[in-house]
């Protein structure tokens, strides 16, 4: 286990280091930086909370979810199928061509950790979840629907409302979540209100 933990160690580090190091001097002699190559995939790879509702709920194929933020977070709440993995510890997760993986974290960027790692790993379906446990919390446990409202904005607030039912939660009219709230703020939150999660 510990070459496990050395060796995505190392690949964080190299991942890292990809990522602000450019490419050999071009042929006119300025480097080309590999910043833009990485912003742009990983940018492609995120995957909204309600998309991965739907995935969940339709029972998507060869769809792993790793949860990558400490164990008593995990323990606290986790995504359906989720399976804890700490960072230094995606080394040991194999690569299969045909699996999505989704990763996600307290925040965006503990995802975007997972999913560079992963990514230097040779997994080839690797997602990110935008905003990491608390756009699930928001969007999916908590969405609300702001009044006044338009005829698509009700459309999609339904989709959502529907998700949120399956999955235990409470759709609602009102005031939206405040942005800055904190993930744990929104669990507590959400918890008091008797969600069945």
């Amino acid at each position: 286990m510990t070459t496990h933990r050395v060796l995505a160690g190392a690949a964080l580090l190299l991942a890292s280091l990809g990522l602000v190091v450019g490419d050999p001097p071009a042929s006119r002699g300025a480097p080309v930086p590999r910043v833009f190559a990485w912003v742009s995939a990983y940018d492609s790879a995120r995957v909204d909370a309600v998309t991965l509702a739907e995935w969940l709920r339709d029972r998507r194929r060869n769809l792993s979810i790793l949860d990558v933020r400490p164990a008593d977070a995990f323990r606290d709440f986790h995504l359906p199928r989720a399976v804890h993995m700490p960072l230094a510890e995606l080394g040991i997760v194999p690569a299969d061509s045909a699996a999505t993986v989704v990763v996600y974290g307290d925040r965006e960027p503990d995802a975007q950790r997972a999913w560079l790692v992963l990514s230097a790993f040779g997994h080839q379906d690797v997602r990110a979840l935008e905003e990491g446990i608390r756009g699930w919390l928001v969007d999916v446990i908590n969405p609300v629907l702001p009044r006044p409202t338009t005829p698509a904005e009700e459309i999609e607030f339904d989709r959502r409302a529907d998700l949120s039912r399956y999955f235990g939660g409470l759709p609602r009219l009102g005031e939206p979540i405040d942005p800055t709230a904190r993930a744990e703020d929104v669990l507590t939150r959400t918890r008091r209100r008797g969600c069945a999660f």
